[in-house]
């Protein structure tokens, strides 16, 4: 019911996920789970609110990485959400802020890359 514009999504086994974005009015820190387009079912809140930002899913460990953006100044937050746990955890900045960026996961081996 509530559009937005400027959010990132990502899929996981339960579904595609629409996370943050702009409503018109403010900024989201709300995300949405959605199956086959049916339903769409509210997941907790992220702890900052943001649009322009990106995401990446990790399918083995069930997580979304979300990275940045902007909320009337840029942002270099990084937040993580388990499904498992059906929550979101504050993990780190980056080095610098990022907004109208993309974000990729590449696995080197044992190592994940961001």
């Amino acid at each position: 019911k509530n559009a937005r514009r400027a959010l990132s999504s990502a899929v996981l086994a339960d579904g595609i996920y629409a996370i943050g974005g702009f409503d018109g009015t403010h900024t989201c820190r709300q995300s949405k789970n959605t199956t086959l387009g049916i339903t769409m079912d509210e997941i907790p809140s992220m702890n900052v609110a943001r649009c322009t930002h990106s995401s990446i899913a990790i399918y083995e460990t069930q997580e979304i990485y979300v990275f940045g953006g902007f909320d009337f100044l840029p942002l270099s937050s990084v937040e993580r959400y388990s499904l498992i746990n059906n929550e979101w955890e504050k993990i780190m900045d980056m080095p610098s802020s990022r907004f109208m960026h993309s974000s990729v996961f590449v696995k080197s081996g044992n190592n994940n890359i961001f």
